[in-house]
């Protein structure tokens, strides 16, 4: 199981990481990602990560 943790200085607020799993995220009134405690499978973090196109997701060990 998995963390997902959001840069918030590479995020481009794009929410593609909010279209596989929303519950892990939420948004800030700039539109940039913040994470929230929510624990997610390892193959939808990968798929989180693999997703942004600013590479601001990294998957850790919940």
């Amino acid at each position: 199981m998995k963390r997902v943790i959001f840069d918030d200085n590479l995020c481009q607020g794009t929410k593609e990481c909010a279209s596989i799993a929303a519950q892990t995220v939420t948004f800030a009134s700039d539109g940039i990602a913040e994470g929230t405690d929510a624990v997610i499978d390892d193959d939808t973090a990968e798929r989180m990560v693999s997703s942004c196109p600013s590479m601001a997701i990294t998957a850790v060990d919940a």
